[in-house]
Formats: C-alpha cells, structure tokens, sequence
C-alpha cells in the first residue's frame, strides 16, 4: 500500500509539473503573440510600416503584374494586416473581407495555373473569364474599402486625434489616398491581363509567351 502510494503521488506530481509547462508554453506563446501585435501596430512602427506596404505593392504592380504574380503577396499581407487589427480592437475590419476575396482568387487563379501547365493534355484552364471578373470586383472593393478612410475623414480623424500623432494621421491618410489608387489601378490591369488560355497550347506559359 506505501508503495502504491508513493507511485500515485509521483504520478500526479509529473502530472502537475507536465500541466504547469504546458500553462507556462501557452502563456508564453500568448505573450509572444500580444508582443508581435503591440509591435506591428504601434504607432512608430505603423508609421514605417504603411509607406513601405505602399511603395512595395506599387513597384510590384509596375513590374511583377504581367501575369498577375502581385496579387498574391500584397493580398496576403492585407489580410493579416486586417486580422491582426480585429484582434487588437476586437472590431471589425473589412479588410479581412475585401482581402479575402482577392487572396482567394488569386489562389484559385495559381492552383489552376499549375493544373495547366503540369498536365500533359490541351486543357483550357487558367485564366478564364470568371476568375478575371472576381479578382477585379475584389480589387475594386478593396479600393472602396480604402475611399471609406477618405470619404468619412473628417469623423475619423476626430476619433484618431484622441490617440494618435498629426505624423501618424497624416501618413495614414496619405496611405489610403495612394492605396484606394492602387487597388483601382489594379483592377484595371487585371481586366487587361489575358482573358482564356487557348486549347492549342499544352501549357500556360507556352500560351501566354505568345
């Protein structure tokens, strides 16, 4: 029975202790998190951060844009960038929508690329018209979702004004003027891009190397 005894309170102080580093894991792994969102949205770093985002996704479109490789990455970012914000505000951020809908169409737009250009057969796959007019409708809502910022300025800044510098006001007005621009212009590539990949060509590259 001593024995017994002394196995079940060695069994429940390893169990304790396992328990106690899994709470110190999640708090620390909570902490990190909260460490990385206090950061990324601070306003210094905010402030930095915006005109690089901007600037980034600017030169992407003048030079990475001819079969649509910019969509992607400046998508993705925007998305986190509006989860990271409804996590930190615990409110709503439309951009993890209007984001949403052009990461997603662009992945839809990738999977089906390779689907073509890894198949041995003449499929006409790819760059179909429905997935132009999604990503150009996902384009354009996300430059309404930036006019929002602009259009309603005047009540916005208000509410800025209680927290936030005329440095960090001004950069992010500045930034949504420039990115409202962008999104349009891209939408307005997009549509120009090529619309059906030919079935006579083997594969996507073959088709739009023509």
């Amino acid at each position: 029975p001593i024995e017994s005894f002394n196995g079940r309170r060695s069994i429940e102080s390893f169990s304790y202790r396992l328990l106690a580093g899994k709470h110190q894991y999640f708090f620390l792994v909570v902490s990190w998190k909260q460490l990385f969102i206090d950061t990324t949205m601070s306003e210094p770093f905010a402030t930095f951060l915006m005109p690089i985002y901007a600037s980034i996704s600017w030169l992407l479109l003048l030079f990475r844009s001819h079969r649509g490789q910019h969509l992607l990455p400046i998508s993705l970012i925007g998305w986190i960038w509006a989860m990271v914000n409804i996590i930190r505000t615990k409110r709503l951020d439309l951009g993890i929508v209007t984001f949403g809908i052009v990461l997603l169409g662009t992945l839809v737009e990738v999977y089906m690329t390779h689907k073509v250009s890894s198949s041995s057969e003449n499929i006409s796959l790819g760059r179909v018209w429905w997935i132009k007019w999604w990503l150009t409708i996902g384009c354009i809502l996300v430059a309404a979702n930036f006019s929002l910022v602009v259009i309603f300025w005047d009540s916005i800044s208000k509410e800025l004004e209680k927290s936030k510098s005329q440095t960090w006001m001004k950069v992010f007005l500045s930034y949504c003027i420039i990115m409202m621009v962008f999104w349009i212009a891209a939408a307005f590539k997009n549509q120009v891009r090529g619309e059906n990949i030919p079935a006579t060509y083997a594969s996507l590259d073959e088709a739009l190397a023509k």
